[in-house]
């Protein structure tokens, strides 16, 4: 077991009192889905997406992609995840947002099946992050780690 020297723990203690202090209508509802409230979760989730969150339209998206506490809709999570890559920012769940909509063309679930964008989404992801998922999607898809 590795343990933390007093300067980590209490660089873990600020980011977790942090995290508690946020009260925007994202960091509730990603505590609600951590907490299994769906309910919660998707309500504070629409509030961040109609404010123009682009990390709320990710999690919205997964929502819909998994059914949790909604009616699974794959097309809406693939707007969800269009909507969260028009909007942009430099966090990781763009990076999951180009990777999810890969998933959607690659299957063709909510969206028509088109191996082409697939490979480009996954592309974007990679260059955005390096997705690790994103670059095992494009080995199924027969690409190599390209």
């Amino acid at each position: 077991m590795i343990k933390m020297n007093n300067q980590e723990n209490n660089e873990l203690q600020q980011l977790y009192e942090a995290e508690m202090a946020d009260q925007s209508a994202f960091a509730r509802g990603r505590r609600a889905l951590f907490d299994d409230d769906y309910e919660q979760a998707q309500q504070c989730f629409r509030q961040a997406v109609s404010e123009g969150h682009a990390e709320a339209m990710t999690f919205l998206g997964y929502m819909y992609r998994r059914g949790l506490g909604v009616r699974r809709d794959d097309a809406k999570a693939a707007v969800l995840y269009r909507q969260a890559i028009n909007t942009g920012g430099d966090t990781l769940l763009t990076s999951v947002a180009y990777n999810n909509l890969g998933v959607l063309f690659m299957k063709g679930e909510g969206v028509a099946k088109n191996l082409i964008k697939a490979k480009e989404l996954f592309l974007q992801a990679i260059s955005f992050d390096g997705s690790e998922d994103s670059k095992r999607h494009l080995k199924e898809l027969g690409y190599g780690n390209n």
